[in-house]
């Protein structure tokens, strides 16, 4: 009798055991799984950051360009309007 008692101590707290065990995996898990979407919003943010800041460099660069593109052709057509000047200095001098 008194080893089946033993026995039955033995298994309850094997259960015991196990069922602390199987309640820390579970809490284990829920962690990792927020952690999970915690880092899963944070890369969200990160990257719309990163596409935003890509679009901002984008448009920045397509004004810059056509800045400069204007300023080329304002500077092209101030030398023509010098040429032009200067010839007609060249032939009233003659």
């Amino acid at each position: 009798m008194f080893l089946v008692q033993q026995m039955l101590r033995t298994k309850d707290k094997e259960i015991e055991r196990l069922a602390a065990y199987n309640e820390m995996r579970v809490v284990g898990l829920m962690s990792s799984q927020k952690m999970l979407e915690t880092d899963t919003r944070s890369f969200l943010d990160f990257f719309t950051d990163i596409k935003k800041k890509t679009s901002d460099a984008n448009a920045d660069l397509e004004k810059k360009k056509k800045e400069r593109n204007d300023l080329t052709l304002d500077s092209r057509n101030k030398n023509e309007e010098i040429q032009s000047i200067k010839t007609t200095i060249n032939k009233n001098m003659e």
